[in-house]
């Protein structure tokens, strides 16, 4: 704890939670045995309702101040049943490891996140009519400080100068906080002290005030890679986002071709045709593939299962990696996990469904494993194609649609037009994931550093979208609100009776070791479990 700054006879609890309110973002710094640190009388110190780092965690988590935990020396993230009530809600932040290996980037990517942090907080937001939910608002930042206290940190204003001060100072205080942590743990694990002797020192750690992502100086390479979303939807965007960032990290020489949707084979037919060569890679969602293996649904984000950023803690698991990169691989691709969406619209529908008995009177389109929860529920499902899906409700083939995220659905050409009921935030598909499938061979015959290259901007594209998300939903939620759609989540009896109908489909696709093996690998990764 830091208390140059703490005058005597002043609280500190009074001082943190000041402190606190007055931030904008806050570092958590979790070491392995964070979790687990026991005091002088043997008592686990998150246990402790007076200790600092709770006291400023809960702080921070009650304020809705956003918390970035930066994992360090091979730590994972503390499962909700491992946290005290007060912290519990740290379980849903999403992590960023920084490992000695990849301290710069991982660094560089901290720096980023912390600034686009500090520029959501004081950015302009387009006006919320008062039916649609406003987003949670974080106090504004004051002066500009950077204070270190017991494995947190917070930061309190944006600046022009913030990757200059954390290079030079920031990285520092990270690089110091390992210290710190590794210290608190030398009590328990003896006096060895490997984190402070691998950690660089202040000097070798200073980075210059706008860093670049690392450069590719391997041979050149082009890959012609097909995109299977609509042009104007956060998933096409995010797709040329990345094959940007390829072609500047190496001057032109890692070509990521990006061709539309349907120019060579419609989106169900992306993961044949990569894996016979007739294209090099796809930007794909798993759930494409449902009826290749029932376990694509869940790899895509399983229903009424973990939000983004824990959907993508998921996805990162190392077990859960090689599980999914080994059913790719036994259809002749490799997939590289790339971004991540959501939560969908639960509906966009024409019609008011306000009772589980609704359900049974609706045409609905959906795909995959949600066509067979909104059958088993007793609708009448319809699997149409993204892109028919305005036209056939302007027609009422269909009455209601579960279909995208409100940004990409107001992207949509008609769709916004045709809807009168908006039932978000959805709860069926509260995650989405985006893979870049590259055919097995290709990828196997590329260069190492193209393959790292790959999927360091893939993981960047990964944080990038888990940080802007939230964000683009809001002008979005405006101009539906302003064509008269009522935007409300669903009943919930409605969301009762699909929870109970997907629980009926899961037993049964069970079946399926694979869909079982990573049905129970989520658990731990759900929304308060």
């Amino acid at each position: 704890m830091d208390i140059g700054g703490i005058e005597p006879g002043e609280d500190f609890v009074d001082i943190i939670k000041d402190g606190v309110a007055a931030s904008s973002v806050l570092i958590l710094l979790v070491g392995r045995q964070w979790a687990s640190l026991l005091d002088p009388n043997g008592a686990r110190r998150l246990d402790n309702p007076d200790d600092f780092v709770r006291l400023e965690l809960s702080a921070a988590l009650d304020r809705k101040i956003r918390v970035i935990p930066v994992l360090v020396g091979g730590a994972n993230m503390p499962r909700v049943q491992d946290l005290p009530e007060a912290c519990q809600p740290l379980a849903r932040r999403q992590a960023i490891d920084i490992s000695d290996t990849r301290f710069h980037s991982d660094v560089d990517r901290l720096i980023e996140t912390i600034e686009r942090g500090l520029s959501a907080a004081t950015a302009p937001v387009n006006p919320v009519p008062e039916h649609v939910a406003p987003p949670t608002t974080r106090p504004q930042p004051s002066a500009p400080d950077v204070r270190s206290g017991h494995g947190l940190k917070d930061i309190r204003a944006p600046s022009a100068n913030l990757k200059l001060a954390l290079g030079a100072i920031g990285i520092a205080v990270v690089v110091a906080a390992v210290g710190v942590l590794a210290l608190r743990r030398s009590s328990d694990t003896g006096p060895v002290n490997e984190l402070n002797r691998q950690a660089p020192t202040v000097a070798e750690t200073h980075q210059p005030a706008t860093p670049a992502p690392p450069a590719y100086k391997g041979p050149a390479v082009t890959l012609r890679g097909q995109d299977t979303y609509p042009t104007n939807s956060a998933h096409s965007v995010a797709f040329r986002a990345v094959a940007d960032a390829l072609n500047r990290m190496s001057s032109g020489s890692l070509n990521l071709e990006v061709l539309p949707a349907g120019a060579v084979v419609p989106a169900f037919g992306a993961m044949d045709a990569v894996a016979k060569g007739t294209i090099d890679s796809a930007w794909v969602t798993p759930a494409y593939f449902y009826g290749k293996n029932t376990a694509f649904a869940l790899i895509e984000g399983p229903p009424f299962g973990p939000n983004p950023s824990r959907y993508a803690q998921w996805r990162r698991n190392k077990d859960v990696d090689a599980t999914i990169d080994s059913l790719y691989r036994s259809f002749g691709v490799k997939s590289v996990f790339c971004g991540v969406i959501g939560p969908y619209a639960d509906l966009w529908s024409a019609v008011g469904i306000r009772a589980p008995s609704d359900l049974s009177k609706r045409k609905i389109r959906a795909a995959g494993i949600k066509l067979d929860i909104f059958t088993m529920a007793g609708a009448a499902v319809s699997a149409l194609p993204g892109g028919e899906v305005a036209p056939a409700m302007d027609r009422r083939l269909i009455d209601a649609a579960n279909f995208l995220e409100p940004a990409s659905g107001v992207a949509m050409p008609g769709l916004a037009e045709v809807t009168k009921f908006l039932y978000y935030p959805g709860t069926i598909t509260p995650a989405v994931g985006l893979d870049l499938i590259v055919n097995a061979g290709r990828w196997d015959q590329l260069p190492r550093e193209a393959q790292a290259a790959l999927e360091r901007t893939c993981a960047r594209n990964i944080q990038e979208m888990l940080d802007k998300n939230e964000a683009e939903q809001r002008p979005a939620l405006s101009a539906l609100a302003s064509k008269g759609v009522q935007i409300a989540p669903l009943s919930a009896p409605v969301v009762s009776a699909l929870r109970a109908a997907w629980q009926k489909v899961a037993a049964e696709k069970s079946a399926n070791p694979l869909f079982l093996q990573l049905l129970d690998s989520t658990r731990n990764y759900e929304m308060g479990g």
